[in-house]
């Protein structure tokens, strides 16, 4: 909404893509899910989950507890997508088969970033790998 100026597009973003999404953990518009499958199954009843959401239950790291989700009232109140009530993630087998399947779109070598650290930087500190 900020860049197009219409009401309809507050709450909205831009989808990532699939590829490699096992290793770009935590999950969710502020990173709010550290479990892919918490993550998926928030959506099975948003709104539910949304104002059930405990960032302590979901989140390892301290320093992200103070981002609660401080306007999920008007989150709810601008109304949730109605094609988002059409997807249908299923039950548990279900569930797992999601993610055996976003598993299979993630190259498990795609994390190693090893090979781009330089050995030396124009400042002269050292490069702490």
């Amino acid at each position: 909404m900020r860049l197009s100026g219409d009401p309809a597009d507050k709450y909205a973003w831009r989808t990532p893509p699939l590829r490699n999404v096992m290793l770009t953990g935590p999950w969710g518009r502020q990173s709010h899910y550290n479990d892919i499958k918490d993550f998926l199954r928030h959506y099975r009843l948003p709104v539910l989950s949304l104002l059930g959401y405990d960032i302590t239950e979901s989140v390892d790291e301290v320093a992200m507890h103070s981002q609660f989700l401080e306007n999920r009232q008007a989150i709810i109140a601008a109304g949730v997508d109605p094609l988002l009530y059409t997807v249908n993630i299923g039950g548990p087998l279900a569930l797992d088969n999601l993610v055996q399947f976003l598993h299979a779109l993630s190259d498990d070598n795609g994390a190693d970033f090893s090979h781009l650290i330089p050995v030396s930087v124009p400042s002269g500190l050292p490069v702490d790998p």
